[in-house]
């Protein structure tokens, strides 16, 4: 039993003890509601189906535990946070359709709950299409050259890259609600080349179902050679052309600038003819080679330069400096503007001369003559490359005067 104690020390921790107590119940009855301002945010709030978001707060209460809440279903998702007074992070969740959220903030001792002053709303929006159709201009081409690529009804929120294999081969091109073209697309190698396809506002890539195989091979050799049996012909002469050495899997076309020539012609491994050609003025043929895979033929790095000579031209003018000669004078014959680089030589209308002259674009002369008898002189015109000497049109006809054995009585006049 205890007995009354009036120590003055007794009163004192009376005292100290009625204090505590009272405080502790102001302290409690201060935190039975939980603060609402805390913000709420969602690191997306635009996903994919199949997509995270993940839901945070701005700061945290001790003694206070906070829950997500779905207010479509009103059901609570992820984990519960306990406050610590700092930040902190729910766990992902991965919505199917669009949702709001609020979050719960619930007193541990009190178990008094608000709701948040802030909530999220999340859309989430389907992954593009996967059925649209990829197609390629041409299935095979070598290596260097480009094609258009199709993807048809393409969505116009949903960005598309072309890749083959582990490399990404195109930037990524924006969808425009109808036919997208990859225009000029360089593939590398023979591959199954994919379209990735991203929505915007989404992280998922997806790859189309379809997809477009090409196949991609060397181009053919270019560094070739025409030959030819002469490389200067008169006009009106042929040339036969030819190329070596030719491949199996390329067909060759002779051309004169930019046109065919003949047919084309496919390659055997070694020489290939392409006939004979007649050109009328100086040209230089050049062939192309496309491959049997190839889009486009490639120029061959060689051509061949044939050179036309033209016959000489006969209404050159051939005159002499007399139309009478003396026995022992000196005729000399000329052509008149002459062709250059044209051969000429005169003929008495037996033989001819031993003598030739060659043109140079202006009067030339032969050498002295001396005839001894009446005589018509022609000239003939031969060009260097071309065979045939013609004959100029016009002659001189030359009155020979013998002036030796003539009796000098002959001389004297009837008065003499």
């Amino acid at each position: 039993m205890l007995k009354h104690i009036h120590s003055p020390y007794f009163y004192k921790l009376i005292s100290s003890f009625t204090l505590f107590i009272t405080l502790v119940n102001f302290t409690f009855a201060a935190q039975i509601t939980p603060i609402t301002s805390i913000d709420v945010t969602a690191n997306d709030i635009k996903i994919c189906i199949g997509e995270i978001t993940t839901f945070s707060l701005s700061t945290t209460e001790v003694g206070v535990q906070y829950q997500l809440k779905n207010n479509r279903t009103g059901n609570f998702v992820s984990n519960t946070i306990t406050g610590s007074g700092a930040q902190a992070n729910f766990d992902p969740v991965s919505p199917t359709e669009n949702t709001n959220y609020t979050v719960v903030a619930t007193h541990i001792a009190s178990t008094d709950s608000a709701n948040l002053d802030s909530s999220v709303s999340i859309e989430v929006v389907a992954l593009p299409r996967l059925d649209l159709s990829v197609t390629a201009e041409h299935s095979s081409l070598c290596v260097g050259e480009n094609l258009d690529v199709t993807i048809g009804n393409s969505e116009s929120d949903v960005s598309y890259q072309i890749f083959g294999g582990a490399n990404i081969s195109e930037t990524p091109v924006l969808g425009n609600g109808g036919n997208l073209i990859f225009s000029d697309f360089i593939p590398f190698r023979s591959a199954s080349f994919q379209v990735n396809a991203i929505k915007q506002g989404c992280r998922t890539t997806v790859v189309l179902t379809n997809k477009m195989p090409l196949d991609v091979r060397l181009p053919p050799e270019t560094q070739l050679h025409i030959f030819s049996d002469k490389r200067e012909v008169c006009e009106g002469e042929s040339v036969v052309l030819s190329l070596s050495p030719s491949d199996p899997t390329a067909n060759y076309q002779l051309l004169n600038g930019t046109t065919p020539i003949g047919d084309t012609i496919m390659g055997n491994g070694g020489f290939i003819n392409f006939g004979t050609v007649r050109p009328t003025v100086t040209t230089t043929y050049s062939a192309d080679v496309k491959g049997h895979f190839c889009i486009s033929p490639l120029r061959v790095d060689f051509a061949f330069k044939v050179d036309v000579h033209h016959p000489a031209n006969i209404n050159k003018i051939l005159t002499s400096n007399k139309a009478e000669i003396c026995e022992g004078e000196a005729l000399i014959c000329s052509i008149e503007e002459s062709e250059v680089d044209i051969i000429y030589q005169l003929n008495d209308g037996t033989n001819f001369l031993d003598d030739q002259i060659i043109g140079n674009g202006k009067k030339i002369n032969f050498p002295d003559i001396y005839p001894t008898k009446n005589l018509k002189y022609s000239a003939y015109a031969r060009e260097i490359v071309c065979p045939d000497k013609l004959k100029l049109n016009n002659e001189v006809d030359l009155k020979f005067i013998q002036t030796s054995n003539f009796p000098i009585e002959s001389l004297a006049t009837p008065a003499e």
